[in-house]
């Protein structure tokens, strides 16, 4: 049996008041409206873990922490060298991975998917960034690490070098190559993370903006179970034949977490009417850097 329940939560300790029983099929249909949060679990945490190994990047490349690395730990050049190209090949990685996830998420969905498609086609055509760090991961792969030599330029600065003619030593840039070429012969690399940070913030708002219709159907099935049986944080609990007892939760925190990024899509909006969220969406092109 199943009874719709509701959770209070002081001080670490939890109390739940089953309300009303519900019926298996209606249980099943509710729970089922959460199915979707599947096909996307992964794409948050990926784009999580890309914007962290971009910004300890970033970090590690600030002189300050370099020099604090090389006079107070004693770390020699070579080695400030190597941990700088096992970061920026991590970095690397975890976008690729990062927009891998977000094609798997929508690949079930053929608008969505062909959507999603033609958005990261034009991402690759306007975006330097875009194309340089896709194509700089195959270059750590198959040939070699980009930061190619450690160096005390001036009294007081380690420079963790970046040349145009070793990128360019690769011959699998494709359009890149254009890119690398136009660049200065020192690249500063964390100025083009920086930038691509910006993108796959983009590239995460309109990946959960397929799943727009979901998260407010999720919400509102939420706001009006509690509204129904007058209750702040409902949860069902479970009455097995024997009399053994199981909590089954809602994914509150998914819904809440991919209704925010959903929110601060440009083009998604939504107004309060009564306890439930009703969505109005425009939509026009997204724009890329």
């Amino acid at each position: 049996m199943i009874f719709v329940a509701d959770m209070q939560s002081n001080k670490g300790e939890h109390k739940v008041t089953g309300k009303e029983e519900m019926p298996f099929e209606e249980y099943r249909e509710f729970m089922h409206g959460f199915d979707f949060l599947k096909e996307v679990s992964q794409v948050k945490p990926a784009y999580e873990i890309v914007c962290r190994n971009g910004y300890e990047l970033i970090s590690f490349m600030d002189n300050k922490n370099l020099m604090n690395l090389y006079e107070s730990k004693k770390m020699e050049l070579e080695k400030l060298g190597v941990e700088g190209n096992r970061m920026l090949f991590n970095f690397c990685v975890s976008f690729r991975t990062f927009m891998d996830y977000a094609a798997r998420a929508v690949s079930h969905r053929k608008e969505a998917k062909n959507a999603f498609d033609l958005f990261v086609k034009k991402l690759f055509d306007k975006s330097l960034e875009y194309r340089l760090f896709y194509k700089l991961r195959n270059f750590c792969a198959h040939y070699a690490f980009p930061f190619s030599r450690v160096e005390c330029s001036s009294p007081g600065k380690i420079e963790i070098i970046c040349e145009k003619r070793h990128l360019l030593e690769y011959d699998g840039w494709g359009r890149a190559k254009e890119d690398i070429e136009k660049m200065p012969d020192m690249i500063n690399i964390c100025q083009h993370v920086n930038q691509l940070l910006v993108i796959v913030t983009v590239v995460l708002q309109q990946t959960f903006y397929f799943f727009t219709e979901d998260y407010f159907n999720a919400n509102k099935a939420i706001a009006e179970l509690a509204e129904k049986h007058s209750i702040q944080h409902p949860i069902f609990l479970e009455r097995s034949e024997i009399g053994d007892l199981s909590l089954h939760p809602i994914p509150f925190e998914s819904i809440k977490s991919g209704m925010d990024i959903i929110k601060s899509h440009p083009n998604v909006h939504f107004s309060l009417v009564n306890k439930a969220e009703e969505m109005k969406i425009t939509y026009s092109e997204t724009k890329t850097q």
